[in-house]
Protein backbone atom coordinates (compact mmCIF):
# COMPACT_ATOMS: atom_id res chain seq x y z
CA UNK A 1 0.00 0.00 0.00
CA UNK A 2 1.32 3.65 -1.29
CA UNK A 3 0.40 6.95 0.81
CA UNK A 4 1.02 10.24 -0.94
CA UNK A 5 1.12 12.83 1.59
CA UNK A 6 0.45 16.00 -0.40
CA UNK A 7 2.53 19.02 1.41
CA UNK A 8 0.33 22.19 2.08
CA UNK A 9 3.37 24.26 3.50
CA UNK A 10 7.20 24.23 3.65
CA UNK A 11 9.21 26.35 6.29
CA UNK A 12 12.28 26.88 7.98
CA UNK A 13 12.96 28.39 11.93
CA UNK A 14 15.54 29.03 14.29
CA UNK A 15 15.72 29.29 18.41
CA UNK A 16 17.95 32.14 18.89
CA UNK A 17 20.27 31.16 22.29
CA UNK A 18 20.21 34.95 22.82
CA UNK A 19 16.79 36.96 21.96
CA UNK A 20 16.90 39.64 19.07
CA UNK A 21 16.70 42.55 20.84
CA UNK A 22 14.70 44.80 18.20
CA UNK A 23 13.67 45.09 14.66
CA UNK A 24 16.51 45.66 12.99
CA UNK A 25 17.77 42.51 14.83
CA UNK A 26 15.09 40.45 13.44
CA UNK A 27 15.58 41.73 9.57
CA UNK A 28 19.12 40.99 9.78
CA UNK A 29 18.57 37.23 10.33
CA UNK A 30 16.00 36.88 7.33
CA UNK A 31 18.52 36.27 4.66
CA UNK A 32 19.79 33.48 6.35
CA UNK A 33 16.58 31.96 6.95
CA UNK A 34 15.76 32.28 3.23
CA UNK A 35 18.61 30.60 1.95
CA UNK A 36 17.66 28.00 4.56
CA UNK A 37 14.42 27.94 2.82
CA UNK A 38 15.59 28.22 -0.85
CA UNK A 39 17.31 24.93 -0.24
CA UNK A 40 14.69 23.16 1.45
CA UNK A 41 11.99 24.69 -1.45
CA UNK A 42 14.46 22.86 -4.29
CA UNK A 43 13.49 19.53 -3.70
CA UNK A 44 9.58 20.49 -4.82
CA UNK A 45 9.96 23.21 -7.29
CA UNK A 46 8.73 20.73 -9.56
CA UNK A 47 5.97 19.52 -7.73
CA UNK A 48 4.84 22.35 -6.05
CA UNK A 49 3.80 26.11 -6.46
CA UNK A 50 3.35 28.81 -4.04
CA UNK A 51 0.24 30.12 -3.17
CA UNK A 52 1.26 32.32 0.26
CA UNK A 53 4.70 33.13 2.55
CA UNK A 54 4.27 33.81 5.64
CA UNK A 55 6.67 34.64 8.81
CA UNK A 56 6.09 33.05 12.27
CA UNK A 57 7.67 35.14 15.28
CA UNK A 58 7.77 33.80 18.78
CA UNK A 59 8.70 36.21 21.25
CA UNK A 60 10.64 36.04 24.45
CA UNK A 61 7.62 35.61 26.93
CA UNK A 62 6.79 32.98 24.18
CA UNK A 63 3.71 34.80 22.30
CA UNK A 64 3.56 33.73 19.13
CA UNK A 65 2.14 34.94 15.81
CA UNK A 66 2.15 34.50 12.16
CA UNK A 67 2.05 36.97 9.38
CA UNK A 68 0.85 35.62 5.96
CA UNK A 69 0.53 37.34 2.35
CA UNK A 70 -0.49 36.12 -0.98
CA UNK A 71 2.59 35.37 -2.97
CA UNK A 72 3.64 33.30 -5.85
CA UNK A 73 7.34 33.33 -5.11
CA UNK A 74 9.32 33.36 -1.75
CA UNK A 75 10.97 36.79 -1.84
CA UNK A 76 12.80 38.39 0.71
CA UNK A 77 11.25 41.78 0.42
CA UNK A 78 8.05 40.23 1.48
CA UNK A 79 9.59 38.68 4.09
CA UNK A 80 11.19 42.23 5.02
CA UNK A 81 7.33 43.65 5.45
CA UNK A 82 5.72 40.63 6.99
CA UNK A 83 8.48 40.36 10.10
CA UNK A 84 7.90 44.60 10.05
CA UNK A 85 4.28 43.99 10.27
CA UNK A 86 4.69 41.27 12.96
CA UNK A 87 7.17 42.61 15.44
CA UNK A 88 4.67 45.56 15.42
CA UNK A 89 2.55 43.30 17.10
CA UNK A 90 4.07 42.50 20.13
CA UNK A 91 7.47 44.96 20.13
CA UNK A 92 9.52 42.97 22.00
CA UNK A 93 12.37 40.95 22.26
CA UNK A 94 12.14 37.91 19.67
CA UNK A 95 13.45 33.87 20.68
CA UNK A 96 12.37 32.10 17.15
CA UNK A 97 11.71 33.82 14.13
CA UNK A 98 10.07 31.04 11.00
CA UNK A 99 9.93 31.67 7.19
CA UNK A 100 7.73 29.73 5.17
CA UNK A 101 5.61 28.80 2.20
CA UNK A 102 1.83 27.75 1.13
CA UNK A 103 1.83 25.62 -1.19
CA UNK A 104 -0.17 23.41 -3.62
CA UNK A 105 0.34 20.50 -6.19
CA UNK A 106 1.07 21.99 -9.62
CA UNK A 107 -1.52 19.38 -11.18
CA UNK A 108 -4.15 20.62 -8.53
CA UNK A 109 -7.02 20.03 -11.59
CA UNK A 110 -5.30 16.82 -12.05
CA UNK A 111 -5.74 16.19 -7.88
CA UNK A 112 -9.07 17.25 -7.82
CA UNK A 113 -10.38 14.56 -10.76
CA UNK A 114 -8.77 11.75 -8.81
CA UNK A 115 -10.98 12.79 -5.56
CA UNK A 116 -13.37 13.23 -7.50
CA UNK A 117 -13.41 9.69 -9.07
CA UNK A 118 -14.80 9.65 -12.22
CA UNK A 119 -16.86 13.29 -12.40
CA UNK A 120 -14.97 15.80 -13.97
CA UNK A 121 -14.51 18.97 -12.32
CA UNK A 122 -16.38 20.84 -15.33
CA UNK A 123 -19.50 18.79 -15.01
CA UNK A 124 -22.56 19.70 -12.67
CA UNK A 125 -24.41 17.52 -10.61
CA UNK A 126 -28.38 17.67 -10.63
CA UNK A 127 -30.03 18.22 -7.98
CA UNK A 128 -33.82 17.43 -9.29
CA UNK A 129 -33.73 13.45 -9.03
CA UNK A 130 -34.92 12.77 -12.84
CA UNK A 131 -38.63 11.40 -12.94
CA UNK A 132 -38.10 7.51 -13.20
CA UNK A 133 -39.09 5.90 -16.47
CA UNK A 134 -41.74 3.74 -16.48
Amino acid sequence: MKTERIRKSLSVENTYAEDLPDLQACLKELPDLMQQLEKRMESITSDYVVNKQFIKIKFHDFVQTTVEMISQAAEINNFNSLCEEGFARGKKPVRLLGLGVRVSPKDQDAETDNRAGSQRKDEQLSLIAEPAEE
